[in-house]
């Protein structure tokens, strides 16, 4: 669903004027990372979707496509603000090079120059704590993403983000890729292209709390909470191992290999059978048949 991007960012600070000595000059560099703005997002919204056609297997050339791209660079429009300037001034001489097909490959190049304006605005893409244990902050969690780097054959990072957080990362990554998931709903996708599972912060807390406790002597309701926190990274990382699967049969595999997956939080086999039983009955019945039914298809 994501973009492959390569994301560089160089950041640079010479030493303030206080700590300075001799012939030292003082300098910062300082780029503005706060919350875009709704206008800002409207911006970024026309430009990516305008780039979606540079990153096709065979994109349009020749003079049509060259006035096309001017036209789709009129209608994404100047800047709202300061900040994006660059990004955007940038556009227009992207367009001459669609001209030939020997340099589309330059157009493609500036396309990504232009992404890497960009994506330092996003909050995905700024620092984050790597960290375990249960927080109430967004961290990059060190031993779930040992989990999940171990079931998938690579390594990946499991982030986990506080309610305002998720919000923005997700509504950032919204306008990035035109999609409209709702963060009230959603609670965790995984983005191949940055080798990265993203879940709520709650459901990273139970997982941290599960692995460290007697899942048995835990209440009912706690229990269900626990699996279906453990299912959900279980099925994120089905979306590594079997990146063309749809949603309904990645869930069905992710159940199938909950009880053999739930052990990797220091359960029981039985336990994590009995957890399982929880999570197709009460957390997700509707599959439940097509699950007795071996309507499931096969895991590997």
């Amino acid at each position: 669903m994501v973009r492959s991007i390569v994301l560089v960012l160089a950041l640079s600070a010479a030493c303030a004027a206080a700590g300075c000595r001799g012939e030292a000059t003082s300098s910062q560099t300082f780029r503005d990372t706060s919350t875009l703005t709704g206008a800002e997002l409207g911006w970024i919204r026309a430009y990516s979707t305008w780039t979606f056609g540079f990153y096709d297997d065979e994109p349009k050339v020749g003079s049509d496509a060259v006035e096309a791209c001017r036209d789709e660079v009129e209608h994404i429009g100047p800047s709202p603000t300061p900040r994006l300037e660059e990004a955007a001034s940038r556009l227009p001489a992207i367009c001459p090079l669609l001209e030939r097909t020997g340099s589309v490959a330059r157009a493609q190049n500036d396309v990504e120059r232009v992404d890497d304006l960009l994506l330092p605005f996003f909050r995905d893409e700024q620092q984050l704590q790597l960290r375990s244990g249960v927080t109430d902050r967004s961290r990059a969690d060190v031993v779930l993403s040992g989990i999940a780097s171990d079931a998938i054959g690579h390594p990946v990072e499991v982030r986990c983000w506080n309610e305002k957080d998720w919000a923005r990362v997700l509504g950032e990554d919204n306008v990035w890729n035109d999609d409209d998931d709702d963060p009230d709903e959603l609670v965790g996708w995984s983005d191949d292209s940055a080798d990265r599972i993203h879940l709520v912060l709650d459901m990273c807390n139970t997982m941290t709390v599960a692995k460290s406790s007697d899942l048995t002597r835990w209440k009912r309701y706690e229990r269900i909470d626990a699996i279906d926190a453990i299912e959900t990274l279980a099925h994120e990382i089905g979306h590594f191992l079997h990146p063309d699967a749809d949603e309904a049969t990645t869930e069905c595999r992710a159940i199938q290999t909950l009880p053999a997956f739930a052990r990797r939080f220091g359960v029981t086999a039985s336990d994590a059978r009995e957890l399982t039983e929880l999570y197709r009955t009460v957390v997700y019945p509707e599959l439940d048949d097509e699950y007795n039914r071996g309507g499931c298809p096969p895991t590997s």
